[in-house]
């Protein structure tokens, strides 16, 4: 039997933020320059959090297109966007209450 696959990468997450990791990618650059860095490892898919300037998650619709221009700049890619589980005052405590 050929198997296929897909092999999909989460560029980035939701509550994680830079003070956290400092490599996260979380300007559109940044995010494209990571879904180029995958589609070269092998990646088919990407899974992307958007994000703002500010605090993450974003629904605005300027960064998603800028997002999604950059990477089709570089990769034809399967992309899968997201703002994350909701919004609300702090995302962090998102993360607390499901830990908790």
């Amino acid at each position: 039997m050929n198997s296929k696959i897909v092999l999909t990468a989460a560029l980035n997450g939701l509550i994680a933020a830079k003070k956290d990791i400092a490599l996260l990618p979380t300007t559109p650059r940044e995010i494209a320059g990571a879904a180029t860095r995958a589609r070269h490892a092998g990646a088919a898919a990407m899974h992307v959090h958007l994000r703002d300037a500010l605090v993450p998650p974003t629904t605005d619709l300027d960064i998603a297109r800028k997002t999604v221009d950059l990477i089709r700049e570089e990769s034809l890619v399967l992309l899968r966007l997201s703002t994350g589980v909701g919004f609300g005052p702090d995302p962090s405590l998102l993360f607390t209450a499901r830990t908790a």
